[in-house]
């Protein structure tokens, strides 16, 4: 199978879900529509263009891509996931790594604290991130969410190539306490094609 075919078919697939695919070079392939027939296949793998909406980075392993994020009037360089509902993100108070190479979440007069919320989130390698959690308003690429709970980290028991981490599972695995905060649902009313897997 060609690498322009793989290319293809993964921006297909991405497509249906409202997400981007990079090339090796960073570039960001993407089509308006699912192809039902061989013709329509056809005239998607011709209309395929790289496009400057959401230009991506990849992280010195090639495991992951950066993408960056405005949250308020910030830009930070953000690993997107579809296996976590948490928008976290380093904040001014994280410690022990807040003297790191990473930009630090400063809420601004934009942000609104949610009082007696926070949460905590244990990665399989052990490795624990918790903080305190604002909203505030989110541009993920052209996609932009108001009033999106973002989770400022506060404790960070390890250190992340990326500066936070943008989850898209659905949010009944969030882990804000005393309630679920919401991402890919707050994103959802402003996706093309409102679906996801």
């Amino acid at each position: 199978m060609s690498l322009k075919l793989l290319q293809l078919i993964a921006a297909l697939a991405a497509s249906a879900h409202g997400l981007v695919v990079p090339d090796s070079q960073g570039a960001v392939f993407s089509v308006a529509a699912l192809p039902s027939t061989p013709e329509e296949f056809d005239h998607a793998a011709e209309s395929v263009k790289q496009s400057g909406s959401a230009k991506v980075k990849p992280s010195s392993s090639g495991m992951s891509f950066f993408v960056p994020t405005v949250i308020g009037n910030q830009t930070f360089k953000m690993i997107y996931d579809t296996g976590s509902a948490d928008l976290w993100v380093y904040s001014n108070e994280s410690s022990p790594f807040k003297s790191l190479d990473h930009p630090t979440y400063v809420p601004t007069s934009s942000a609104e604290l949610l009082k007696n919320y926070n949460w905590a989130i244990k990665y399989a390698s052990g490795d624990e991130v918790s903080g305190v959690v604002f909203t505030n308003t989110v541009k993920a690429s052209p996609v932009v969410a108001h009033k999106q709970a973002v989770q400022a980290a506060t404790v960070i028991q390890a250190e992340f190539a990326s500066d936070g981490i943008l989850g898209l599972a659905f949010s009944t695995i969030n882990t804000v306490q005393p309630k679920k905060q919401k991402t890919f649902e707050t994103l959802l009313p402003n996706l093309k094609k409102k679906v996801f897997a």
